[in-house]
């Protein structure tokens, strides 16, 4: 896997999308979207932290057949800037009267990596991105069946809010007391 080049647009695949790719059917109508949605305009990335969802308990099998998988794919690192930009998300979250504890910690680090990298995060799971840090760009319903039930799957590209954030997040940094320094 590669480092992300940030001359580059990327659109960071949240880790649902990439174990519905399990299924043949909703891997190909999700590509489809992929394709259609971004072309070659966009390169696709995955967090460390989804590389860290996708292998845990996996079996040896399962494990070789991911890393093949995703070897071609761009990977953000989980550095400590992403760390404290995903604690910070949760704090913002907090003060818009959200509880950050329905969000999962992966996501909070998929939209720090987002937010700094200024790219687009792919999801089926909208809720794990919220209104009005981040915005819904492209919403598509995708219609399967699974033992002759229909089932649909809402997949969306959603876009950090980076002019929301920086003033929710300058807001919080003006009711931080000053902290002196030891003399």
């Amino acid at each position: 896997m590669s480092r992300p080049n940030l001359s580059k647009n990327y659109v960071i695949l949240d880790s649902n999308i990439i174990q519905y790719f399990n299924n043949e059917l909703l891997a190909s109508k999700i590509l489809g979207i992929l394709r259609d949605a971004i072309g070659d305009s966009y390169s696709l990335a995955i967090s460390d932290f989804t590389f860290f969802e996708l292998l845990n308990g996996s079996t040896i099998k399962k494990e070789q057949e991911m890393v093949i998988h995703l070897n071609g794919i761009t990977r953000f690192y989980v550095k400590k800037t992403v760390l404290v930009a995903a604690a910070h998300l949760g704090c913002l979250y907090k003060e818009d009267g959200m509880d950050p504890g329905n969000i999962d910690i992966g996501d909070l680090i998929i939209g720090a990596s987002a937010v700094l990298s200024g790219s687009y995060v792919f999801t089926a799971n909208i809720r794990d991105f919220p209104v009005p840090f981040f915005k819904v760009e492209l919403n598509k319903l995708i219609e399967y069946e699974v033992k002759g039930a229909q089932k649909f799957l809402n997949v969306a590209f959603l876009k950090p809010d980076v002019e929301v954030i920086g003033k929710y997040h300058a807001s919080r940094l003006k009711q931080l007391p000053l902290i002196k320094s030891p003399t």
